[in-house]
């Protein structure tokens, strides 16, 4: 079992590394600024080696952390997944760059996520946007936003609504959505497509499968406080297994029923 104070030191742990990666965009961004020589323009063009380089340094991080303090969990990282694990009674999922995409094209929706089961039950969880100092989570029954308790669904606005999806975005979502007046922002790149629901603050990720670390931090969160997790026919949704192909969270029930009858009326 983890204790409360090992649940704080992992969130601090969480804290730093995420620190760590913001000054790293920072100083590239800055660099790639400043420098204009060829060996610059070169390191800048290969920046997808930096996120590789976040991967493992977050990556690697937490796997000597729990060598360390916890030997009988196994951790399961984006980067370094086994489908096949010696011990299935505490794992830990990892995913060291949620958003890499953002990060390497200087945004600020990037994250690291990290979640806790024993068996099929959640124990803890720790969310962190650097660049927007939000740090979300959880130990067991006990909500916290920047290690302050959460009170009511205000303080996870950030989080609201989030719609992911398995295929690509149609016009007839974006025409549907501004029909029943949610205003949009649409990126697209060559794996995955995001639809911003501006006025609600929804995301909307498109790719072909959806994992849990990417998810379970802030949908265990949310469904605590009255929000919403389901699939397009409305099925709640587990968070123990690894993937699932659809998922919509939602604060409430009205945008929930919104975005999936503009889903299935297109689909």
């Amino acid at each position: 079992m983890i204790t409360f104070d090992e649940f704080k030191r992992l969130e601090n742990h969480t804290l730093i590394l995420g620190n760590v990666i913001a000054s790293i965009q920072n100083v590239v961004l800055q660099t790639s600024r400043e420098k204009k020589s060829k060996n610059i323009d070169e390191f800048i063009s290969t920046r997808g080696s930096i996120s590789g380089i976040v991967d493992a340094i977050v990556d690697r991080s937490i796997f000597e952390y729990f060598s360390v303090y916890h030997t009988n969990i196994k951790v399961l990282s984006e980067e370094s997944f086994q489908e096949k694990i010696a011990n299935d009674n505490y794992r830990l999922y990892l995913d060291p760059l949620n958003g890499s995409l953002h990060y390497l094209q200087a945004g600020d929706n990037y994250e690291i996520n990290l979640i806790l089961f024993k068996d099929n039950d959640p124990i803890l969880g720790v969310s962190y946007k650097p660049s927007k100092k939000l740090l979300y989570s959880f130990y067991y029954d006990d909500f916290y936003l920047n290690s302050l308790p959460i009170i009511n669904q205000n303080d996870i606005e950030k989080y609201s609504n989030t719609i992911l999806f398995n295929k690509k975005v149609k016009k007839e979502i974006i025409e549907k959505l501004k029909e029943y007046g949610y205003e949009t922002m649409i990126s697209i790149n060559d794996n995955d497509a995001a639809l911003r629901i501006m006025n609600n603050d929804a995301i909307c990720y498109i790719g072909n499968d959806i994992n849990i670390w990417d998810y379970a931090v802030t949908g265990i969160i949310l469904k605590h406080f009255g929000g919403i997790i389901n699939d397009f026919s409305k099925n709640n949704i587990q968070f123990y297994g690894r993937r699932t192909q659809e998922l919509v969270m939602s604060k409430n029930s009205k945008i929930n029923n919104d975005i999936i009858s503009i889903i299935n009326l297109v689909s």
